[in-house]
């Protein structure tokens, strides 16, 4: 009986906790603008917290506050990512023009590999698309990302610990990347592991190293181009921010 009741408490004090982080970390006037109106109660926020983190579904600066809502409002991940590829055609379009909004010298490589990426995959081409929209993600936090944040994305275990190690504004384009972190494969069977089939949903390691139908899907590309421009967009973001507050 004690211990039943020790593990209730647990869970209760749990849970507040969570809300609170919640509260905090979603915050709706530290959000990029486009989640605003999704954050506007705790309940609200637990949700996109969900479909960001949770889930790893991409949705910040990228994609339209009216797409934003149908896939929030969307009942688990599949219908979510369903409703994604139902609004395609917006979304490319969207992403077309969030990257047109990046121009800060410094991103002006990526930017192109990433129109770049989404032209083959307007052009019918999602595993090309997918690969490069990847690498783009991978070579930010390899070779650009302040060191913290890079091991906060990309060594986030358990994935709670992502939570407090960036700021506000920037944990909802971090957090489903750090899920396609941490959605793990280990490639070719080798040193007695068994062979394991890459996972379906839009995964780091798999991308890179498991070039198979479960993972490079027209649906996981969608995602991919919107993950790589919603990390420019935040990178834009942030390079403007920096220069209206240097003195």
């Amino acid at each position: 009986m004690a211990d039943s009741f020790r593990e209730n408490a647990r869970q209760i004090l749990d849970y507040l906790e969570r809300t609170r982080k919640l509260q905090r970390d979603l915050a709706p006037d530290t959000l990029p603008q486009n989640l605003q109106e999704y954050a506007a109660t705790p309940e609200a926020r637990a949700l996109l917290y969900e479909v960001l983190f949770d889930d790893g579904i991409p949705l910040a600066f990228a994609l339209s506050s009216e797409t934003v809502g149908a896939v929030v409002d969307a009942p688990n991940r599949a219908a979510r990512i369903e409703r994604l590829w139902s609004r395609r055609k917006g979304i490319l379009s969207r992403c077309a023009e969030g990257l047109d909004s990046v121009t800060a010298a410094h991103l002006g490589h990526s930017v192109e590999l990433a129109r770049q990426a989404l032209e083959a995959y307007q052009h019918g081409l999602h595993g090309p698309a997918q690969a490069q929209a990847m690498a783009i993600v991978d070579t930010h936090y390899t070779s650009h990302a302040p060191q913290s944040t890079a091991n906060a994305v990309k060594h986030a275990r358990p994935m709670e610990h992502l939570q407090g190690k960036v700021d506000n504004r920037a944990f909802p384009v971090h957090a489903p990347i750090a899920r396609a972190y941490a959605r793990k494969y280990l490639g070719s069977p080798t040193q007695g592991r068994e062979a394991e089939d890459p996972p379906r949903e839009l995964s780091r390691h798999a991308t890179i190293h498991g070039t198979h139908p479960n993972q490079y899907t027209k649906r996981n590309a969608l995602q991919a181009l919107v993950m790589v421009t919603s990390l420019l967009r935040l990178l834009q973001d942030e390079h403007r921010r920096a220069a209206f507050t240097r003195p």
